[in-house]
């Protein structure tokens, strides 16, 4: 569902990476739309960051894929529109998942896409906030 979902909002409407763009910075400057429209995938992408999150706890997910998903979610947190949108929808997530996100250490925004200024987060433990069970 996640890879679909990607694939139709980006590959299939070039508007989405407007959109995208928009929402990452500022909830309030969508239109309701468009406001939808980037629930929905954001919905989808914390669904795979739990998702992820509940596998790598129950073994099902090697630590080193686990690490780069990590990293995605650490860049995530410090964009201010999926902050929003986590205020929003945080209720819609397990309680470890919200656990988990809340305790990723803050990082500085950056721009997702300035080629010149790459967002690099801070290195962390792996799992950080949570404990695997083997």
């Amino acid at each position: 569902m996640y890879h679909s979902l990607i694939s139709s909002l980006i590959n299939n409407d070039g508007g989405f990476a407007t959109v995208w763009r928009k929402a990452l910075v500022d909830l309030d400057s969508l239109t309701e739309d468009e406001e939808v429209r980037f629930f929905a995938f954001a919905s989808a992408l914390f669904r795979f960051f739990e998702a992820s999150h509940v596998q790598w706890r129950r073994g099902q997910l090697d630590d080193e894929h686990w690490r780069s998903i990590e990293q995605q979610a650490l860049i995530a947190a410090a964009q201010p529109g999926l902050r929003g949108f986590w205020a929003i929808r945080r209720n819609w997530h397990c309680e470890a998942f919200q656990l988990w996100f809340e305790s990723l250490p803050a990082v500085e925004a950056g721009q997702l896409y300035n080629k010149l200024q790459p967002n690099k987060p801070r290195q962390t433990k792996t799992g950080h906030g949570s404990e695997r069970r083997d």
